[in-house]
């Protein structure tokens, strides 16, 4: 460990007791030897107790709810009724009152309040330097606590199957030998845990590759599967006849003349016709050889075109063209914008186009090898061995839906740990840019609250404005549709006024002073210089438009004003409060000197106990040095801790 890495022991360990404490708290439990969760609050009237869980509850359906609906909460916590939610909520307005009270009682109560420590730029440097080299060291740490974890649970489970006591009797060879096997078992399994567990914890970008990309063979080969059974299903019902009902059922077979029941025998014919091969299936080639199919297919209709006729081989294979067409629509886009067409290259000689590659012969493509491009190493590339280590696992396509990994295009979600790198300067190391599947699943649990939330709130409004407009036959309110408009006025609502993926990241690295033009392509192409031009001018229009008018409902029903009386009887206006009038200059000048003394007595005492605390903070927690004994004033720069 260098000396820049170095961690002082003493801060060390009082930051994990800190973050230990902060995780107890948010999760609900008490800082002690045993985590135990917060006691209850009780309440009266009715009588009933809180646990923690009910009051995190409680405090969320009041901030989605607000307190003017109390049965919504009460249905929010589940095991409270609405008159103890109502009780609870009386208590927290009695002790909101105390609490202003207690404020309101003058500024000598300020003095009994805590006041905020503050400590020095030198001690803010310290923490910084520690800061770092726990964040260098923190993996390792990490490490280091998971394999001294895993290596007792397997001393504990060897000490299991394998007792050291006087009193047990010792178990003979093949018992011992068993005993082994079952140990080895148990220790493969949980290598296999362990596994996991190290993967779900760092994923980087090729790991979210190999996501995507088994998601999206998953995806093409149930759309295959129903393009199949739907091609299948429609050759059974035009192979069938159409059933149609004969007149003459009712006839005798004896009324037949012999020779004419008989059925005719086959046509005898000197030369018959082969019989047609299928055409090739596009579902059982690799996309490799699939591609080179399509291409053949459409070389060879080229070819017919230009010479005015058609030959018999391309009927046989119409429907693998139609089928390759259709599996052409069924691939999921990948996320991004699409590219732009690339433009033609010039030889030397002249302005003459280079010919594309459906202009060649296609003997060529046939003789085309598919690595002839560029020399392959042999071996599992990083895609393939990530990939084998997940089906090792079992981690299809069901199991990813499953862990909460098949919402997002990962690939694409990846990307913007380029943020973060660019929050680093350059002459940093290589900054780790990996999620771990625990975010992931954060990040699809938040989207399906927020989308949650959001449908209620637009169904809602949909309701209300149904129940508004309803009746008047002008509105034409037919339709239950939810419409774009009702989803904005929702998002509205919940206070998402961010706008567009684009602007909301413009405005963040705009917010962190983050210079992300190295990212974009170089090529300054006119395109984009008349692009930049009109969104400039567009710009320009619309920063001097006019504003949009008031909506019609609130321009038909004015806000309600209560102008003053115009009337001149002393005894109809209001009576003057004593409180606005101002006293003499010298009660003023009286007063404000004494809250200004008390002001800078209030100071003088917060000073003094800031620089208290901080001699404690060097003496507990800062470097092994000698401290000296008065901290000069104009060395100190204050800051909120």
């Amino acid at each position: 460990m260098s000396a820049e890495t170095a961690v002082d022991p003493t801060y060390h360990s009082q930051f994990r007791q800190h973050v230990h404490h902060t995780s107890l708290h948010v999760r609900g439990l008490d800082a002690g030897p045993e985590p135990l969760p917060l006691p209850p609050f009780y309440t009266t009237n009715p009588a009933s107790y809180w646990t923690s869980s009910e009051k995190a509850a409680f405090f969320h359906g009041l901030s989605v709810y607000s307190r003017l609906r109390p049965d919504l909460i009460a249905e929010d916590v589940r095991t409270k009724s609405t008159l103890e939610v109502c009780s609870y909520m009386n208590r927290l307005d009695e002790g909101l009152r105390s609490q202003r009270e207690v404020l309101q009682a003058g500024w000598s109560a300020r003095s009994t309040l805590d006041s905020a420590v503050e400590v020095t730029e030198k001690w803010i440097e310290w923490e910084e330097v520690q800061s770092r080299a726990i964040v260098a060291n923190e993996v390792a740490w990490d490490m280091g606590a998971s394999e001294k974890k895993r290596t007792l649970e397997f001393k504990a489970k060897k000490q299991e199957l394998l007792p050291r006591t006087s009193h047990q009797q010792t178990p003979s060879a093949p018992e011992r030998k068993e005993i082994q096997a079952s140990l080895g078992l148990w220790l493969k399994q949980r290598k296999l845990v362990w596994a996991e567990e190290d993967l779900l914890s760092s994923m980087g970008a090729p790991h979210f590759t190999v996501i995507d990309n088994i998601l999206r063979e998953e995806e093409d080969a149930f759309a295959a599967s129903v393009l199949a059974g739907s091609a299948s299903h429609s050759r059974q019902t035009t192979a069938e006849p159409a059933h149609t009902p004969s007149v003459y059922t009712n006839l005798d077979d004896s009324a037949i003349d012999p020779l004419l029941r008989d059925p005719p025998p086959p046509p005898q014919s000197a030369t018959s016709e082969p019989t047609p091969e299928p055409g090739p299936s596009l579902e059982t080639l690799s996309p490799a050889s699939r591609k080179r199919v399509r291409k053949r297919l459409y070389m060879r209709r080229k070819r017919a075109e230009a010479a005015g006729l058609l030959p018999n081989a391309e009927c046989g294979t119409e429907d693998t063209v139609a089928t390759a067409a259709t599996m052409e629509g069924v691939q999921r886009e990948k996320p991004g914008r699409k590219g732009r067409p690339r433009k033609k290259q010039k030889t030397d000689s002249g302005s003459k186009d280079i010919p594309d590659q459906e202009d060649l012969d296609d003997n060529d493509a046939e003789d085309e090898e598919p690595n002839a491009r560029h020399s392959h190493i042999p071996g599992k590339t990083l895609h393939y061995k990530i990939k084998g280590q997940l089906a090792s696992m079992g981690w299809d396509a069901q199991a990813l839906h499953a862990k909460g990994l098949g919402l997002f295009h990962l690939a694409a979600l990846a990307k913007y740990t380029r943020l973060y790198v660019l929050l680093h300067p350059e002459t940093d190391e290589e900054v780790a840019s990996k999620f771990s599947a625990d975010f992931i699943k954060f990040l699809h649990a938040h989207i399906v609250q927020y989308v949650t939330e959001l449908m209620h709130r637009a169904i809602a409004s949909r309701e209300q404005e149904r129940v508004m407009k309803g009746r008047t036959k002008v509105w034409r309110f037919d339709s239950s549709n939810i419409f774009p408009a009702t989803i904005e006025h929702a998002r509205e609502m919940m206070g998402d006024t961010r706008g567009t993926r684009e602007t909301f990241f413009a405005q963040l690295l705009t917010r962190f002073d983050i210079d992300d033009t190295e990212s974009h392509d170089g090529d300054g192409s006119e395109e984009e210089d008349e692009e930049d031009e009109d969104q400039e001018n567009t710009g320009r229009q619309l920063s001097i438009l006019p504003l949009s008018p008031l909506p019609l409902p609130r321009a038909m029903c004015c806000p309600l004003i209560q102008l003053p009386s115009s009337m001149g009887s002393s005894s109809l206006r209001d009576p003057i409060d004593d409180t606005l009038i101002m006293g003499s200059d010298s009660d003023e000048e009286a007063e404000l000197s004494k809250v200004l003394q008390e002001e800078e007595a209030l100071e003088a005492a917060d000073q003094k106990r800031a620089e208290q605390i901080q001699r404690v903070l060097w003496g507990e927690y800062g470097p092994k040095r000698k401290l000296p004994l008065k901290v000069e004033r104009a060395d100190t720069v204050m800051r909120l801790a």
